[in-house]
């Protein structure tokens, strides 16, 4: 009599081990390009737009990329990935809710400086329309949770939905922005309502799917060893990304808005032939 084994039977465990590894990574990868590509597929709506208001369209984005968040999702998914191993859930679920409420203080003290000087940031930057620098605002605050919770899911190797909240970033800004353009007429602010529902859905998935991590009861944790592992990536990160992203500020400030979407236009460009040549790199 003949047997029918399973693959799970016939395969070495390191084969099982490896396929697991290439198929979640390949995954990621895809999630990765994908929801890249549909971010850059945005600035495509510019041929809708004035040239000027494309330009204060890249000094929004440029704001909220200027934010160091990288080390947010690092440090997240290190220590996720340790509680689940030492099973000290409740402590995680106190450092998760403690970041959210550091990151949402930090925001509010932000946000009140843009209350507060206003006029000057609008003159300063020549803004047209005002509601899309509170956009902006509001687009900070989520660029801020959403690495928190990536990191949560990456620490518990919930590498299916990390990829589906990266890939729903990039359709929900792509969609509504496109909507907001070309149904509405509208503009930079539009094309701002359109990152932040990307947002948005991003960061639905992956609160959803990390509830039971911090939703439960919590207890003390060591917050210094935490400060340690975030500060000082967070001020490398932080000098980077100003010195990659913050040259467009001083564009906006200085020049024309038709100078500064020119500019803005090269910028992006640039940044995306430099992020490909990273990918290649990578993969040789």
């Amino acid at each position: 009599m003949s047997e029918v084994k399973s693959e799970t039977q016939t395969s070495p465990p390191g084969d099982v081990h490896k396929a697991s590894f290439f198929r979640q990574s390949g995954w990621l990868m895809i999630a990765n390009i994908g929801g890249g590509v549909l971010m850059w597929a945005v600035h495509f709506l510019s041929k809708r737009i004035p040239q000027g208001e494309y330009g204060i369209f890249v000094l929004f984005l440029t704001i909220a990329m200027c934010i160091p968040t990288m080390p947010l999702q690092m440090a997240l998914a290190h220590q996720t990935a340790r509680a689940i191993a030492r099973h000290r859930l409740r402590e995680l679920a106190g450092m998760i809710r403690m970041m959210v409420g550091i990151t949402f203080l930090f925001w509010v003290i932000a946000a009140l400086g843009v209350f507060l000087w206003h006029a000057s940031i609008v003159k300063h930057w020549g803004i047209a329309n005002p509601a899309g620098l509170y956009v902006t605002l509001l687009v900070v605050l989520f660029s801020l949770w959403v690495p928190l919770f990536w990191g949560v899911l990456q620490g518990q190797q919930n590498f299916l939905w990390l990829g589906w909240s990266m890939i729903s970033s990039g359709i929900g800004r792509l969609v509504i922005s496109a909507i907001a353009v070309i149904v509405l007429s509208a503009s930079a602010a539009g094309m701002m309502t359109g990152v932040l529902l990307g947002m948005v859905f991003a960061a639905a998935i992956a609160i959803w799917q990390t509830r039971s991590y911090w939703s439960g009861p919590s207890l003390p944790f060591d917050w210094r060893e935490l400060l340690r592992e975030i500060v000082p990536p967070m001020l490398g990160f932080a000098a980077f990304q100003f010195l990659f992203t913050g040259d467009t500020l001083f564009v906006k400030a200085y020049f024309s808005n038709d100078d500064a979407g020119l500019y803005g236009s090269a910028g992006t460009l640039s940044r995306a032939l430099m992020c490909i040549g990273d990918v290649s790199a990578n993969r040789a």
